[in-house]
């Protein structure tokens, strides 16, 4: 296990996509928490995500008739993070899509083999009142979350989903396969409590329409809600 050392933001070559990814950064900076942000991939086919990712994993080569994929794209920026974490020799960091907010710096340690869920994806983020409600005090498991847009790992865990990678192959889109109901990886979920991020909903880089509500929210969230 380990402490929170920085936070990686995603972001890509978009000027929405920017302008989120800036907002993020405030935010780390409010919570002083070092940040950088990682280019995330974008306009590859399936197999180009994947050969140029700098991971190998099964059955690539079938990959090669397949076109443009915006899922495909956004879970390699995800493993593009978990190599630079391991690279960067990070204890444990906070990764970031480019449309979330930090409002805590998790003071906790943070598991191996765990991937602990930061916050929900919610339109109006100020109507969490996260000064009443506090910092994190604890995790817990949890069986889903709403999605990819803040979590922690440790640079263990991001060798275990390296590693699963390219021993089972893609499991599935970021979300999908990591965090929503039907996850399809062997690491344990967790979500922080309270609540210290959100994923704020705002127009999409990547999809026609953002993302909705999709988990129930942990008590100390709904008491601090009042959407």
């Amino acid at each position: 296990m380990a402490k929170i050392e920085k936070a990686y933001i995603i972001r890509i070559n978009d000027t929405i996509s920017q302008q989120y990814a800036s907002t993020a950064a405030e935010s780390c900076i409010m919570q002083n928490i070092p940040y950088e942000f990682i280019r995330g991939c974008e306009n590859k086919t399936q197999y180009d995500a994947w050969k140029d990712s700098g991971i190998s994993i099964p059955n690539q080569e079938k990959l090669k008739k397949r076109g443009e994929h915006k899922a495909t794209c956004a879970t390699v920026s995800h493993v593009l993070t978990w190599l630079k974490m391991c690279e960067d020799n990070v204890g444990a960091a906070i990764i970031l899509e480019h449309d979330s907010i930090m409002f805590h710096k998790p003071d906790i340690n943070i598991p191996d083999n765990a991937i602990v869920a930061l916050g929900y994806k919610v339109k109006e983020p100020m109507k969490y009142n996260h000064k009443s409600a506090g910092n994190v005090q604890e995790i817990e498991r949890c069986r889903y979350h709403e999605g990819a847009h803040a979590y922690a790992i440790t640079k263990e865990t991001a060798n275990i989903l390296l590693s699963e990678l390219r021993d089972r192959g893609q499991l599935g889109a970021i979300d999908n396969a990591y965090f929503l109901r039907n996850r399809k990886t062997r690491v344990p979920l967790y979500i922080a409590d309270p609540t210290p991020a959100i994923g704020w909903l705002r127009e999409s880089t990547i999809w026609s329409r953002s993302a909705t509500r999709n988990a129930p929210f942990i008590k100390s969230f709904a008491d601090h809600w009042s959407g």
